[in-house]
């Protein structure tokens, strides 16, 4: 079957590292069980829709543990998210498949600039913190850890799959 070609644009719809991490939990919900409190929290932290969709997913995965999609895709049409997961699911990218491993190294490559981001955030509050009450010691150090796991996160290395 032959597809009309995007109007002026590339042949495949540019999708975004959140757009991914959405699909990947989506179809790989049991992912959920691998991650930690900070991927959480950089998930949640993303801008909408994202940051409240994966507080829904997250909610979901607590009071019912790993979903098929099949289960998911009901649950989530009477919820404001439905429109935004079931476009993200249907398309050329929808149901990422492959390895298990390489999909879930693909969340983590995804997860680390993410949470770097977020972490900066973090440091840059912290930071301020401590501009405005320079005597907040526990201010200035939790500026000094966020920076550090910022740095070790950054100096990671990562599997690109190349």
């Amino acid at each position: 079957e032959q597809r009309p070609p995007m109007p002026g644009g590339p042949r495949v719809a540019p999708s975004t590292a959140p757009d991914q991490a959405t699909r990947l939990l989506l179809s790989h919900m049991a992912f959920m069980e691998r991650l930690d409190n900070d991927d959480f929290d950089t998930l949640a932290h993303q801008p909408a829709p994202h940051g409240p969709f994966f507080s829904w997913i997250e909610s979901q995965f607590q009071e019912h543990g790993p979903q098929a999609w099949a289960v998911l895709k009901d649950r989530i049409a009477e919820t404001p998210h439905g429109n935004f997961a079931l476009h993200l699911m249907t398309g050329p990218h929808g149901h990422p498949e492959g390895d298990v491993e390489e999909l879930f190294q693909e969340l983590r490559n995804i997860l680390g600039p993410m949470m770097a981001e977020r972490i900066g955030t973090l440091a840059t509050e912290a930071l301020k913190s401590y501009m405005a009450n320079p005597s907040d010691v526990a201010a200035k150090l939790r500026y000094q850890a966020l920076i550090e796991r910022r740095n070790r996160l950054l100096a990671a290395p990562t599997s690109t799959g190349n």
